[in-house]
């Protein structure tokens, strides 16, 4: 099953755990903070040839944290979906680095544990 076919039951997909840091506004980062809900944005991958040509959409799981994310704020052991794991997963790797897109760049992180569900 992938998240596109069934959103709501996000606990059976394929995730990986990630540290990420949300640019402050400053930086041209959001300008308000990411509630603590499923948030849907795209992923762009660093270094990784195979996922280069584009970003691939996503749910990152910050209903999952404590809280949510403030502009400027790095919060570890963030969980992350995708709507085509079959695409991604067999190019991915603890320490890859991506891009945090919603309409522009918000943010990086690196890929702290992957889920080993196949």
């Amino acid at each position: 099953m992938t998240l596109g076919q069934n959103h709501h039951r996000a606990g059976n997909v394929r995730k990986i755990y990630t540290s990420i840091k949300l640019l402050d506004k400053e930086n041209d980062g959001r300008a308000s903070p990411i509630p603590p809900v499923q948030f849907r944005c795209l992923l762009l991958f660093a270094g990784v040839k195979e996922l280069s040509a584009y970003p691939y959409d996503c749910r990152i799981f910050f209903e999952e944290c404590v809280k949510g994310v403030d502009p400027g704020e790095k919060i570890d052991n963030v969980p992350i979906a995708f709507l085509s794991p079959e695409k991604i997963f067999p190019y991915i790797q603890v320490g890859t680095r991506f891009t945090i897109r919603d309409g522009k760049i918000i943010g990086d992180g690196v890929i702290t544990s992957i889920d080993s569900r196949i």
